[in-house]
């Protein structure tokens, strides 16, 4: 704050400040001097006893993640009380504790401490289980004979049942935060199901196929599902493992790599063109003044503008119930699932800009609204009213018309909701402004473009425009806003580039525990299996139906963790595709084609280390 007086005047050493929470806040101002003050929402400070005709300049440290309307912000003291206000919005967003910035590391962590807890407890069985080993007992042991594996059924049941839970909330879940609420949740009932499947389930699914006499009695079937039985009941949890570890392999490649190659995509979402500009009260005489002075600053430095586009609109959030949007200020909760699936993004656009925006002829009567929904939605009523505005008609629902950053981060459902004329935005912003009153949004003008240039070509011509801006607007109440995508673009890419990398380094991390547990139980089943295959040569196998039965038992039991890792993934798609709408990245078949391909190249990637580590079992078995 900088408080100036008249030429030649003479006043007091200087003027007592009360208010505001801040304790080391000055505590008086002197004229001619620039003070600063710190204040937090809802603060306020007083100054008493200034003379008229002191001038006085407030300006606000900017913060780009809000938007601050302001009054009163200069000017003369000429009265017995006057105001400066300052009111910073964050629009059409909810504190849920996760950004757009923390969320990758979020998910990243979440996966380690989940990879951490499985190897954990499998460190804690094989120590249990040396620890309650009798030495003499393992002395005899071989000379015992294993006894046949009895699988538990109801745990069977109860691993069907956690993994149909799971992959039933998965396709089910709608909304983004939901989606990101339960996706933890869903991970352990994936992991605790796997594992009681692989281990119980497998078992019982064996002793099932041995009753079954028709089937089980046939050469290749009888020594087949025989091993098969041990196989399982010994190695259940290290298939699990496996399968989990190459599912969370899966998972993070494919998200990370998705945000990497769609990284242009999702910033162009964002900025639709090169250069955005904007003023924050709608007035077309000031739409049209920016645009003048961005054309007037393009031709004399020699650039061209393309595809300009401008239009003025209203972003506004509210709770929807059916038809009828209402604005609440409290008691919604940030935490609660409901508040957040029935909260609305809402853009009020004239139908002029709109026609203009798209290039459409579209008319509507007294009362009647175009309504588009983001995400390709269809809007399921024949009529919307918000608040206590008469009621409006939905002519059509009409496809989503434009990008911005509003949209573009699709955490809830947006509606665009295309009104007769300007008459009607102000009318909702009104409506809002009795509900939201200081923090209420106002109706802003946007006019953007694009220009073929490098992007430190792009920053200087954002940072001229505005300089050019200010300069006309210098004593002129207008706030605006500029910003162009080159200032963007390597924080986007950097940010991306980072979490790519992480992931291949944990993927790689997962790749190496997979292979090193697929190795050693190669080894182990070896040298168990070593004296049984030369009791199947004793009794007159030949070395080819053995290898023949070894073939299938191994490719049969190494085959079940990718396809099952394959079948997670599969249903973890929506839970995919919802998080990665947080980001702005909502190309599904994008996801697809990049969730098949890391599938492809893990597949032939897992079966070469099958063919390398099937190897060193076969010369134990064989005795070379």
């Amino acid at each position: 704050m900088t408080l100036t007086g008249e030429n030649g005047k003479t006043y007091g050493a200087s003027y007592a400040v009360t208010g505001g929470s801040k304790d080391d806040n000055p505590k008086s101002i002197v004229i001619g001097q620039e003070t600063t003050f710190m204040l937090k929402h809802g603060d306020t400070l007083s100054i008493a006893n200034l003379p008229y005709n002191v001038t006085y300049t407030v300006t606000e440290t900017a913060d780009a993640d809000y938007e601050t309307t302001k009054t009163g912000d200069h000017g003369t003291i000429s009265a017995a009380e006057q105001t400066a206000a300052f009111t910073n919005t964050k629009e059409g967003s909810i504190d849920t504790g996760v950004t757009t910035e923390n969320l990758p590391y979020v998910l990243l962590i979440g996966f380690v401490v989940l990879a951490g807890a499985d190897v954990f407890y499998q460190w804690w069985d094989y120590e249990r289980q040396i620890r309650m080993s009798n030495p003499i007992g393992l002395l005899h042991g071989t000379a015992e004979g294993e006894k046949p594996p009895k699988g538990n059924l109801l745990l069977a049941i109860l691993g069907v049942v956690l993994l149909a839970g799971a992959y039933y909330i998965a396709v089910t879940i709608e909304n983004p935060v939901s989606a990101l609420m339960y996706f933890f949740a869903a991970v352990l009932m994936v992991i605790l199901g796997t594992y009681l499947i692989f281990i119980s389930g497998s078992v019982v699914l064996c002793r099932w196929l041995k009753k079954w006499k028709c089937y089980y009695y046939k050469p290749n079937h009888f020594i087949s599902v025989s091993s098969m039985l041990y196989r399982m009941k010994r190695n259940g949890a290290g298939l699990a493992s496996i399968c989990i570890l190459s599912t969370m392999v899966l998972v993070m490649i494919s998200s990370s790599g998705c945000l990497y190659i769609g990284k242009e995509n999702i910033l162009r979402r964002q900025y639709p063109r090169d250069m955005q500009l904007a003023v924050w009260d709608g007035e077309e005489e000031h739409l049209d003044l920016l645009q003048s002075i961005s054309e007037e600053y393009m031709q004399r430095h020699g650039f061209t503008m393309k595809d300009a586009w401008r239009y003025r609109y209203l972003s506004v959030a509210a709770l929807a119930d059916g038809d009828r949007l209402a604005f609440q200020r409290a008691g919604v909760s940030a935490s609660s699932l409901s508040d957040v699936s029935d909260l609305r993004n809402i853009l009020v656009i004239p139908l002029s800009d709109y026609n203009c925006v798209t290039g459409k002829d579209e008319t509507l009567s007294e009362g009647e609204i175009l309504i588009g929904v983001n995400r390709g939605q269809e809007y399921p009523y024949e009529t919307m009213k918000i608040g206590n505005l008469d009621t409006w008609k939905v002519k059509k629902t009409v496809p989503q018309p434009f990008d911005n950053k509003v949209a573009s981060y699709e955490i809830n459902t947006t509606y665009f909701l295309i009104v007769p004329d300007m008459d009607s935005v102000y009318q909702v912003e009104k409506e809002e402004k009795k509900v939201y009153g200081d923090y209420a949004s106002d109706v802003r003008g946007y006019f953007g473009f694009n220009v073929d240039c490098s992007d430190e070509q792009q920053i200087k011509i954002e940072e001229g425009i505005s300089l050019a801006i200010s300069k006309k607007w210098m004593d002129m109440d207008i706030a605006y806003s500029t910003e162009c995508i080159a200032d963007d673009r390597s924080y986007f890419f950097g940010t991306f580039s980072g979490l790519f990398a992480l992931g291949i380094i944990l993927g790689s991390v997962f790749i190496l525990a997979m292979i090193l547990i697929m190795y050693y139980k190669q080894i182990t089943e070896g040298y168990e299996d070593q004296s049984r295959f030369e009791v199947m040569q004793k009794v007159g196998m030949t070395k080819r139906e053995i290898r023949r039965s070894i073939n299938s038992q191994m490719l049969t039991v190494f085959i079940l963790p990718p396809a099952m890792a394959g079948l997670h993934l599969t249903f973890a798609f929506p839970f995919l595709s919802k998080i990665l709408m947080l980001f702005g990245l909502s190309d599904q078949s994008f996801l697809i084609r990049i969730a098949v391909g890391c599938f492809g190249v893990f597949t032939v990637f897992y079966i070469l280390v099958y063919l390398f580590t099937s190897r060193a079992y076969y010369r134990i078995v064989s005795g070379n």
